[in-house]
């Protein structure tokens, strides 16, 4: 019963902060502030969400999504309302009803942690990936799409050399990402080519008619 509420309040995580826009936002934060002792931050942010078990994990400055990853913190400042308001929520219930191990970071602050024992929960490549990607295709208004696109295939290439990403989730992405080309080319042409008003069809019904006269 009581792993069964654990589980419950995970999903309720995952779908509040590791998926769609959400995730999209919070990898753009982490690999933007991952720390310069890095090398490669962008593909070793990649790579820990992939080969990181989430966790739902409150500090003093903000969320540690990623288990014993606790310098990863997305910030307060950063979430929506609707973000806050759950990690408020949960927080409570955490106190209320034990649910949570209390300890106090490196450096001072503390931090609780569900006292979730379930299996561990990895997020998707493909999620993962395709956000990237997204986020990357939204950046950089200056850059063509086509090297926007030559940077999410060599990225891609970094992570899948130090992550094994099978080729089914690789050729998902490809379609994803493929479908969201389209609809930004749909989009552009629909607002490249202006619609004709009322007026520009009584004025072309009058000029035909003028020809007929």
């Amino acid at each position: 019963m009581q792993e069964e509420r654990y589980g419950r309040i995970m999903d309720r995580f995952i779908a509040t902060f590791l998926e769609g826009g959400a995730l999209k936002s919070m990898i753009l934060y982490m690999c933007n502030a991952c720390t310069v002792e890095i090398n490669d931050p962008i593909t070793h942010t990649l790579c820990t969400f992939l080969t990181t078990p989430v966790s739902l994990c409150v500090t003093k400055t903000g969320l540690a999504p990623l288990k014993d990853c606790n310098m990863a913190i997305y910030p307060f400042g950063c979430m929506t309302p609707a973000q806050k308001a759950f990690l408020i929520e949960v927080i409570n219930d955490m106190q209320e009803q034990g649910l949570a191990t209390l300890s106090t970071q490196m450096g001072g602050g503390g931090m609780a942690q569900l006292n979730y024992h379930g299996p561990k929960r990895y997020l998707p490549a493909v999620d993962i990936l395709t956000q990237f990607c997204t986020a990357v295709g939204e950046s950089g208004g200056h850059l063509g799409q086509e090297i926007k696109d030559n940077v999410c295939n060599i990225v891609i290439q970094r992570v899948c050399s130090m992550v094994h990403v099978p080729r089914s989730s690789l050729a998902a992405i490809s379609l994803q990402m493929q479908k969201k080309d389209r609809q930004l080319s749909s989009g552009s042409e629909a607002r490249s080519s202006p619609e004709r008003t009322p007026d520009d069809r009584s004025h072309g019904s009058d000029r035909s008619h003028g020809s007929d006269r």
